[in-house]
């Protein structure tokens, strides 16, 4: 019973946590992408050097609220 309550509560945050990447990276706007491109850069070097680095300025306060959460409970 507990494996099978740590794996649901472990796939529900999961989830939850992939939420965030997801709200992220679509805060990043498009017309960056699209520079990006025009510039020759390819789709991984475009989202290491430009997506990545505005995107993680979303994510990380919604990440440090997650792990203060699980660190309450």
């Amino acid at each position: 019973r507990f494996a099978a309550a740590m794996l649901g509560l472990s796939l529900g945050e999961a989830a939850f946590l992939a939420e965030n990447i997801r709200g992220g990276i679509l805060s990043v706007p498009r017309g960056q992408q699209e520079a990006a491109a025009a510039c020759g850069l390819t789709p991984r070097k475009t989202f290491t050097r430009i997506v990545f680095p505005q995107a993680i300025r979303v994510i990380l306060p919604a990440y440090g609220n997650s792990l203060i959460s699980q660190v309450k409970n």
